[in-house]
């Protein structure tokens, strides 16, 4: 799925944001709902223009703002997308990647935004690598078996990561006051 996609409800979520930013309530984008609130913020979400996709775990790095909301990130985190989004006016980029350069985005004091995926469970990921399997073939996206790897390899600092991270967002703990 795409922010871009014409489907009704696609607008209808993306226009309904309108509401938690009005009142301030926390929002979590996560791939699909990061681009629909960029694109809500007036954003663009598009295609990378040599047709790279992030379906894998790929490198993240955090910048200095996301430093000081957290200062432990993980190195590596899990895609299944074939578009990114721009930094809309008013965003603080968080943590950057190499082909989608947009990977954690904050707006205000209560909306979020990752382009990554670290509530996966394993089931899921497997669900996605055997329907999503005819997607590997595309440039950059890696193999299912990698898929699986590296959910060994890398999930226990993204788990901990998104412990932490959901209640900064949901609980607002502020570890650094």
């Amino acid at each position: 799925m795409s922010a871009n996609d014409p489907d009704a409800f696609v607008k209808a979520e993306t226009d309904w944001l309108a509401v938690p930013l009005k009142e301030n309530k926390p929002f979590l984008g996560i791939c699909l709902g990061a681009q629909m609130l960029v694109r809500h913020l007036g954003g663009k979400v598009e295609a990378d223009p040599e047709g790279r996709v992030e379906i894998g775990w790929y490198p993240m790095r955090p910048t200095e703002h996301g430093r000081m909301l957290m200062p432990h990130w993980p190195k590596m985190v899990y895609h299944f997308h074939r578009e990114g989004f721009d930094l809309p006016h008013g965003c603080q980029l968080l943590a950057a990647g190499d082909v989608y350069r947009n990977q954690a985005i904050r707006y205000g004091d209560n909306a979020w935004g990752l382009q990554f995926h670290a509530e996966l469970t394993r089931a899921m990921m497997q669900r996605w690598v055997v329907h999503g399997a005819h997607r590997f073939i595309m440039p950059n996206a890696q193999q299912g078996r990698d898929h699986l790897e590296g959910r060994m390899i890398f999930d226990a600092p993204l788990k901990a990561w998104l412990s932490e991270f959901l209640d900064l967002v949901f609980l607002k703990v502020d570890h650094f006051s």
